[in-house]
């Protein structure tokens, strides 16, 4: 299933290698770019960190999609990346050769991107901007004008991170980074059936928060038709 980028992600910074956490890169030795991920990690393993510059900016943006459609918040994308890396880099002996880095890599993010949510919903009860309120679907804005001036987005990013961090999770691997129903298993370790039942389940309470807010485009719509029609001369 091809990757649908609904919600745009913050545009990835200059590289900066996160083991030293500058701008200085490790040394990147001829050809290296153009090897596998599992010939990069045993480089990586025999001391080469360079390999490990190349294995980051081939994944950066994938994880940097994401962490940002996960949390929202650009600055907390930044530091959840540089953790994300740190800890695939620190427990790199978990992975197990053979399998498809990438889905390992996500797992690596997805449980920092867990301690996140699981911290903003600590301090959610002392402060009101841990949880961004949604669009008032009684505005002016109609799904027309909404789309033109990019609220459309700002709706829908809202309402996606109202759902619990399970429901999210899959929507984001599924709907935005188009991964498979047995890789999204694997990223969340539950099994296929249960990555169906909570892609149902959040598409039903997306439908559920996203529906007043067409309604309510909807009828402004009408109205706006209502009026118009009063206006216009009436035939003898």
């Amino acid at each position: 299933m091809a990757a649908r980028n609904i919600l745009a992600p913050p545009r990835v910074k200059s590289h900066k290698s996160v083991l030293n956490g500058t701008s200085k890169r490790f040394p990147v030795e001829a050809g290296m770019r153009e090897k596998s991920d599992n010939q990069l990690i045993q480089e990586l393993k025999e001391g080469q960190l360079g390999a490990f510059d190349v294995i980051v900016q081939r994944y950066q943006k994938m994880v940097t999609n994401f962490v940002y459609q996960m949390v929202g918040d650009p600055h907390a994308t930044d530091d959840i990346c540089q953790e994300t890396f740190i800890n695939a880099y620190k427990g790199l002996q978990a992975w197990k050769p053979g399998a498809r880095f990438s889905t390992w890599l996500l797992v690596v993010a997805k449980n920092a991107c867990f301690d996140h949510w699981r911290r903003a919903r600590r301090h959610q009860a002392d402060s009101l901007e841990s949880v961004e309120p949604p669009m008032d679907p009684n505005g002016d804005s109609t799904p027309e004008s909404a789309v033109l001036r990019g609220e459309l987005g700002e709706v829908v990013q809202s309402a996606l991170r109202e759902l619990h961090f399970e429901f999210r999770a899959v929507v984001v691997l599924r709907e935005l980074l188009g991964f498979s129903y047995r890789e999204i298993a694997e990223i969340m370790s539950c099994p296929v059936q249960t990555v169906g039942s909570r892609l149902s389940r959040a598409h039903q309470l997306l439908r559920g928060r996203l529906v007043p807010y067409f309604l309510a485009g909807a009828a402004d719509a009408a109205d706006q038709g209502k009026a118009i029609e009063s206006e216009m001369p009436r035939g003898k």
